[in-house]
């Protein structure tokens, strides 16, 4: 189990006591946004599939309110495509309660996931963004990701044909040791 804290953001790799907070965080975007082409509503089972993973490098963690303990968001990494030629690349996702968005939150997370991301030996982390999605790809920019292309209408939701940019970062090599998670977050 991995757990830390990261900018003074609480992190705990997620456990199935998690899933209900995280579940309800991420169908609030399913109904609400197009920060998620899921058009249903998820179950618990189906959640269990987008954040715990078969390859151990790849995990996914929830954020938490340092005073309260609740879960603020969750954020991940995970395999970006199985075949072997990819296995030093990654796809990032954060997902924040509402009220956690516009403080910070999500740029502490991400900066957090790439020194974790380096450390497991990922070279290249991607984020793919509806492209009306414009917080987050702000957060993305600010952070050094870079616009590498655009799927245009590639998914229909709400009844509108939606675009997808995708942006990338390659990592700092992982003996580098501002690539590395903090020493608490080694467990």
């Amino acid at each position: 189990m991995i757990s830390c804290e990261s900018e003074g953001l609480l992190l705990e790799e997620v456990e199935e006591t998690r899933l209900p907070a995280v579940l309800a965080i991420y169908n609030h975007y399913v109904r609400t946004s197009t920060a998620t082409f899921h058009i249903a509503e998820l179950g618990l089972d189906d959640m269990r599939g987008l954040v715990f993973h078969t390859d151990p490098r790849c995990r996914t963690f929830v954020l938490l309110d340092a005073s309260t303990g609740r879960v603020d968001g969750y954020a991940g990494i995970s395999r970006y495509n199985p075949r072997e030629a990819y296995d030093a690349t990654a796809s990032v996702h954060i997902y924040l309660d509402p009220a956690a968005t516009g403080c910070g939150t999500g740029a502490k997370a991400l900066r957090f996931l790439e020194r974790y991301a380096a450390a497991q030996g990922f070279h290249v982390l991607l984020a793919l963004v509806t492209e009306e999605n414009v917080r987050s790809a702000a957060l993305f920019r600010k952070l050094g990701y870079v616009s590498c292309g655009v799927m245009h209408e590639v998914g229909r939701k709400f009844g509108r044909l939606l675009g997808v940019s995708i942006f990338e970062k390659t990592l700092p090599a992982s003996g580098d040791p501002e690539s590395l998670p903090a020493a608490e977050a080694v467990r």
